[in-house]
């Protein structure tokens, strides 16, 4: 066994307390990665996110997802779709960030994100940014990259949710769940019926506050739904064509 000085080996006695540290600092960097802003901030409170017990409460809903990535990425190799995909998300990511809004869930190429309420406005101008760095994606890349062929429809719903812990003692999710999400959902979904990059519900546009250029787009049957909805979207040239416009 090895004797230590502790007179004059005092970096011996630091040096695996030091890799200790820096192993805790590490992993605790690599956790954030997999972990969303809530979980982190109940964390940080000192709390057991897994003692929160779940709310009802009023959101916004964001659904985003890659117009035809199924048809794209089927032809592409492996890297091609990963840069496609991790181009995407962070994108959306930071703009929703910035904006106020918390990414729940990547589903596929998709993504579902939230807002508080009051917060209305700032979900629709995030999809706007959103498709705004894509067109500016398109103009800075070269005309055979793959980035070419990124472009998202958005749809925004806003309605009562429960939010909070659900899974079972082999993985859980802090998530949101409730009509509105499935709404959001579908309304994602109808920007290829109506060739427009954004809708949204008529709760939604009830909540806005400045005046943006609404465009009503009638009555639609959303999938599983009984009655028909109204749907909404805005006057935008990035909206207008769900493919956005390109030079």
């Amino acid at each position: 066994m090895k004797t230590i000085n502790l007179d004059n080996n005092v970096d011996d006695l630091l040096r695996p307390i030091k890799i200790l540290l820096q192993t805790v600092v590490d992993s605790h960097s690599i956790a954030e990665k997999y972990t969303q802003p809530t979980i982190r901030k109940i964390l940080n409170e000192g709390i057991n996110p897994l003692t929160v017990a779940p709310v009802r409460v009023e959101r916004v809903i964001l659904f985003a997802d890659i117009v035809s990535y199924t048809v794209i990425s089927g032809k592409m190799p492996t890297e091609d779709i990963l840069l496609i995909l991790n181009t995407y998300f962070e994108i959306c990511s930071r703009i929703i960030f910035k904006n106020g809004g918390e990414v729940n869930k990547f589903i596929g190429d998709g993504l579902m994100a939230y807002f508080d309420v009051s917060l209305a406005d700032n979900a629709i101008h995030a999809c706007l940014k959103i498709l705004e760095e894509l067109q500016i994606l398109h103009q800075n890349s070269l005309e055979n990259s793959p980035l070419q062929l990124l472009h998202s429809g958005f749809g925004l719903a806003q309605g009562s949710v429960i939010e909070g812990n659900m899974g079972s003692n082999y993985k859980t999710d802090y998530t949101i769940i409730g009509d509105a999400v499935n709404i959001a959902s579908r309304l994602e979904g109808v920007t290829r019926e109506v060739n427009r990059s954004l809708v949204f519900s008529e709760s939604l546009k009830q909540s806005t506050k400045k005046p943006w250029p609404f465009i009503n787009l009638g009555k639609l049957n959303l999938k599983g739904k009984k009655y028909e909805s109204e749907v909404n979207s805005i006057g935008h040239e990035l909206v207008n064509n769900l493919r956005g416009p390109i030079s």
